[in-house]
């Protein structure tokens, strides 16, 4: 194995073989971890009324049937994951009425009494049926706060009128497929082209100045 080893890197670009080569084994690995950690989730599949969330600037539309109001530029909906509800996707179907929300994001926490904060937020993907899916990492999730319907800097309000799901976890066809977990999204398809080679370029570096060093 060591011979093997030290022929691989005697060879032209061996070293950035290596880096891709470990690069791709540990993207695999980690594909095999998420699908067995992300088994069972189907079974989680549940739903939450609009009435399960604490609302902050957000009130029931008089005007509008099911519809909520955003009555300042931040209106938000914070859920406590009290039950230790294991969580993947949150998803659900809107209609907005009044205007176009100006962003639209959820605020995530991974430990009780955590501060929300924009290191720690997901964007939804828009699926043809209309529905808006927030995707979270994997690990233990405290609590949600969902921005549905911020309204554009003009400051029109806007009403958001969910389904009559509410707001769905874990809601079957959006969670990952079998073959989805080893398919890298565009940025972590960068990383895996990026950071091996720089890894490479930095471990060359590190033995040129070694042999330097020693004076070969």
């Amino acid at each position: 194995m060591k011979q093997r080893l030290r022929a691989l890197l005697g060879r032209r670009a061996g070293l950035a073989r290596l880096c891709y080569a470990l690069a791709a084994l540990g993207w695999l690995a980690w594909g095999v971890y998420a699908r067995l950690d992300d088994a069972g989730l189907r079974a989680a599949q549940s739903s939450l009324p609009v009435s399960a969330f604490t609302l902050t600037d957000l009130a029931p539309d008089p005007d509008v049937q099911g519809g909520c109001r955003a009555l300042s530029g931040d209106p938000q909906m914070r859920w406590e994951n009290t039950d230790g509800k294991k969580l993947r996707t949150v998803s659900y179907t809107a209609e907005f009425l009044g205007g176009e929300p100006r962003e639209m994001c959820l605020y995530y926490t991974t430990r009780r009494g955590e501060a929300f904060s924009r290191d720690k937020r997901v964007f939804p993907t828009l699926l043809p049926t209309g529905r808006y899916v927030y995707t979270l990492p994997h690990g233990p999730i405290a609590a949600l706060r969902l921005d549905p319907c911020s309204p554009a800097e003009t400051g029109d309000p806007v009403t958001v009128v969910f389904g009559s799901g509410g707001i769905d976890l874990n809601y079957g066809p959006t969670l990952p497929q079998g073959w989805q977990y080893f398919v890298p999204d565009v940025y972590t398809a960068f990383c895996l082209l990026l950071y091996p080679a720089l890894a490479a370029a930095l471990l060359d570096w590190l033995r040129a100045v070694v042999r330097q060093l020693r004076g070969t």
